[in-house]
């Protein structure tokens, strides 16, 4: 069966304590529990989690929307997307199923990227990976990534528009919210109805 595997990348520095951190804890709750209502997204709707800080971990391999047990997300730590982006790449090399014609198999659907950030790197330096970044954007559905800087750090939503074009979008909020959940549940609802 082929899957369509989202990735979620999630900031989980120091900056994203308190409500941010909560926000995306209940928001992925939301997500799932949304695709857990789609026929569509029960049967080909995979989930990744991929968090980062000072190092990047992958908190919930890819696994079947049915099976999930999300994990508890804490923030801790310093902003290296750097990490975030060498973890997502390597989990996406291990896990995606690609065609093979020789055999006759399709492989997996094309991913889905979602970020979720709220300020500037502090340590490691994403340039040095970004060629194979966009390299690997450049063969998924889509790449999206919100940015919750309450207007600051400008530089930062540059930077992750660097990092996500030309192949996604960058939305920027205030904070994060039930509103940024809906736009991504909006966003896998429409993958899912493209495969």
């Amino acid at each position: 069966m082929r899957r369509l595997p989202i990735y979620f990348l999630i900031d989980t520095s120091r900056s994203m304590t308190g409500g941010k951190i909560t926000a995306v804890n209940e928001g992925l709750s939301a997500i799932v529990n949304e695709m857990r209502k789609d026929p569509n997204a029960m049967e080909v709707g995979y989930i990744s989690i991929i968090t980062f800080s000072t190092e990047a971990k992958q908190e919930l391999p890819l696994t079947s929307v049915l099976d999930i047990h999300l994990p508890k997300i804490k923030a801790i730590g310093w902003t290296n997307i750097e990490a975030g982006l060498s973890k997502l790449l390597e989990c996406m090399e291990a896990e995606i199923v690609t065609n093979n014609i020789r055999l006759e198999r399709k492989g997996d659907y094309k991913p889905v990227v979602i970020i979720f950030s709220d300020g500037g790197q502090s340590r490691g330096d994403y340039h040095n990976i970004l060629e194979q970044v966009h390299a690997r954007f450049a063969k998924c559905q889509s790449v999206t990534a919100f940015v919750a800087t309450g207007g600051q750090y400008r530089s930062y939503f540059d930077e992750m528009k660097e990092i996500v074009e030309p192949k996604g979008q960058v939305i920027a909020l205030d904070d994060f919210d039930s509103s940024t959940f809906i736009k991504v549940i909006e966003i896998v609802s429409q993958s899912i109805q493209t495969t």
